[in-house]
């Protein structure tokens, strides 16, 4: 029980690293911009975006690294 719960700890922790380790690389790649962001950034996305799944036309969700939606 307690060697379970321990993996259990260390796989949040490492999930936790993972994450902020994507935010820092978004928070430096945002420093290089030196204006407002007007267009569509490739490098921008790649920092920010885990998937993008297409159900239709009409139907296109984005999936963030943090694990939200839209």
């Amino acid at each position: 029980m307690a060697k379970a719960r321990f993996n259990e700890i260390s796989e949040h922790q490492q999930k936790i690293k993972v994450r902020r380790e994507s935010v820092e690389a978004f928070l430096c790649r945002l420093k290089e911009q030196y204006e407002l962001i007007a267009e569509f950034e490739v490098r921008l996305r790649h920092t920010l975006v885990d998937t993008v799944t297409v159900f239709s036309e009409e139907d296109i969700r984005f999936t963030f690294k943090d694990g939200s939606e839209f």
